[in-house]
């Protein structure tokens, strides 16, 4: 809601990865009680806006990041490995967004905070291939978990 709008325009470039981390860190590991879902969906809704600002951040075309740094940055490993980390924590949180978690509200912003991932990686040219790749194993375990645990798959398509 309102704290995400106001926190995360503040947090530099360079941090994103860092902070989106600490708050997957705080999800519930493997359920959601009926009183935790608003504290879920705080959480959610900012990891969605921390990645939304990556996006913005870092969009070549600005050549500038908000807080000064060239947008060169890019070649520094530990901002790829932050990002990698980023995508890599899906498999912690992801359930979320599986019928596991009974409310819809939490399982839709869990597919959110996944597809403005998926849109970073797709904006972000700049992004080594090596790195793409490994992103990709992790986008394509975690659709086919989705997909076991909502049940759209019969017994018969899981084992082949």
């Amino acid at each position: 809601g309102m704290g995400s709008r106001c926190l995360t325009p503040i947090i530099p470039l360079v941090d994103i990865p860092r902070y989106f981390l600490l708050l997957a860190k705080t999800l519930p590991q493997d359920s959601v009680s009926n009183g935790q879902n608003n504290r879920v969906h705080g959480i959610l809704e900012q990891m969605v806006r921390l990645a939304d600002n990556l996006i913005l951040l870092s969009d070549p075309t600005l050549g500038n990041t908000s807080d000064g740094t060239d947008t060169a940055y890019d070649s520094n490993s530990n901002i790829r490995e932050g990002w990698h980390s980023m995508f890599d924590s899906v498999r912690e949180w992801g359930w979320i967004s599986t019928h596991r978690n009974s409310c819809v509200i939490t399982r839709a912003m869990a597919f959110r905070v996944f597809a403005t991932l998926l849109k970073f990686l797709e904006v972000s040219h700049f992004i080594d291939h090596a790195t793409v790749a490994s992103i990709r194993r992790i986008i394509h375990d975690w659709c086919v978990r989705v997909l076991e645990e909502s049940e759209l798959i019969g017994d018969s398509a899981r084992h082949r």
